[in-house]
């Protein structure tokens, strides 16, 4: 897991559209459903079930995406992958890394909220 922040906050600013209105609505929604999302990927896992795993990866990918953490969208990107031809056992090899990043990019979107103006540094 890289040490160095990540999200790319220049990408992200441009996804952004320097809106910070929709950034205050991704930013807060991120935040309020990260951990579900993540318990939601984990009990998907527990089904044994490929097609529920892979739906669940992929809500946690929509939600994680606006932010530009391209280690992140790396990793769950290829959970999404291994859980479509069934790897399950690889997919969730890769949750403890995933949980990690997600629990960083939180400390990096609550700092930016803490900011009068975070899309403009």
């Amino acid at each position: 897991m890289p040490q160095t922040k990540l999200i790319d906050y220049p990408a992200m600013v441009k996804q952004f559209v320097g809106d910070e209105i929709i950034f205050r609505r991704f930013a807060n929604r991120f935040l309020d459903s990260f951990e579900k999302s993540l318990k939601d990927i984990e009990e998907s896992f527990l089904s044994g079930e490929a097609d529920t795993v892979k739906a669940s990866i992929h809500a946690f990918k929509n939600l994680v995406c606006n932010f530009h953490a391209s280690f992140m969208n790396q990793i769950v990107g290829e959970m999404e992958k291994l859980a479509a031809i069934g790897a399950l056992d690889s997919a969730e090899e890769k949750m403890e890394d995933v949980k990690v990043g997600a629990g960083k990019i939180a400390v990096e979107i609550k700092a930016l909220l803490e900011n009068s103006d975070p899309l403009n540094l």
